[in-house]
């Protein structure tokens, strides 16, 4: 069994290309796809297992921020901090949260999943990344992880690039990191 979750998969796109690499062999693999934006649409076959929550580090409920212009497009985030996608601060949604990190460790425990042959992590969750990668790290769940293809957004948030550099070596030593730009080069 082969494992793919992607984190902020938007309307589906990045899993489409995905199940199209996959083939024949789409089969051996189990998928995830997670979407906090309850504008957005998205029909998944019944291959994939779809929660329309935040990946975050709690469970709960957080507010989640739209676009003023467009609310299912324009780059919506947990953070009031993200500087572009034309964010309307004054009135978030509220959406609900899983801690994901717990949920990886949960997934990678069950019996159908122990002895997983490669496991694949797309994470696209403009900035909330660096709030749920150092809680992955810290609970060993990104360990679990063979790939991780990432779109990092430390400028979009004003993170300082030392910072998110620093954290991104981290990353490196568990799991081999890739950009989104190598995921569709990829899974074409």
């Amino acid at each position: 069994m082969n494992i793919y979750v992607d984190c902020g998969s938007f309307i589906g796109q990045t899993v489409r290309s995905f199940m199209q690499w996959a083939g024949p062999d789409l089969s051996k693999w189990e998928i995830h796809a997670f979407e906090a934006n309850p504008n957005i649409v998205a029909q998944y076959p019944p291959e994939v297992k779809f929660q329309p929550v935040a990946a975050w580090t709690r469970e709960g409920f957080i507010d989640f921020y739209v676009s003023e212009r467009n609310p299912c497009v324009d780059g919506a985030s947990l953070l009031s901090s993200k500087r572009t996608g034309h964010l309307d601060l004054k009135h978030p949604l509220r959406v609900r949260c899983i801690d994901f990190p717990a949920w990886s460790l949960n997934l990678f425990e069950s019996p159908d999943i122990a002895n997983t042959d490669r496991a694949i992590l797309k994470m696209n969750v403009e900035g909330a990344e660096y709030n749920i990668l150092p809680a992955m790290l810290s609970n060993g769940s990104l360990a679990c992880f063979d790939d991780l293809y990432l779109e990092a957004h430390c400028e979009k948030i004003g993170m300082p690039e030392a910072e998110s550099a620093a954290l991104l070596a981290k990353v490196r030593q568990v799991v081999n990191l890739h950009t989104m730009r190598d995921f569709y080069e990829t899974f074409k």
